[in-house]
């Protein structure tokens, strides 16, 4: 089986130890990255590189406290396709690839309630 992207205890430490507040930080964490998960699409599909920072610069923070370091390359290296006016086979690549890191960093957030 594969190791989780994120695990209790790491977000318990985050929050130092206070257990209250675990769920809610999953819970708000699962709607940071689903709402993240769709603007990053739609964002790429228009070609919309200022909508696409607007979703990063959201996520951003959270992803780097969480050690998510893939979506932080995925997402700086879209920023790249979109301002190097990258084909349309390059953007689906791209989308597919945070859309499918996100829906498992949501099932494993999902799966620590």
């Amino acid at each position: 089986m594969k190791e989780p992207l994120v695990n209790r205890k790491m977000i318990a430490d985050l929050l130092y130890g206070d257990e209250e507040y675990v769920d809610l930080f999953i819970d708000a964490s699962v709607e940071s990255f689903t709402e993240f998960r769709d603007h990053f699409g739609q964002s790429m599909r228009l070609k919309n590189i200022e909508n696409l920072k607007s979703a990063g610069h959201k996520i951003k923070p959270v992803a780097q406290i969480m050690k998510l370091d893939p979506i932080i390359e995925m997402y700086e290296n879209s920023k790249i396709l979109l301002a190097n006016n990258a084909t349309d086979l390059d953007i689906a690549m791209a989308i597919d690839a945070m859309q499918n890191y996100c829906d498992e960093l949501i099932e494993d957030l999902k799966s620590l309630k």
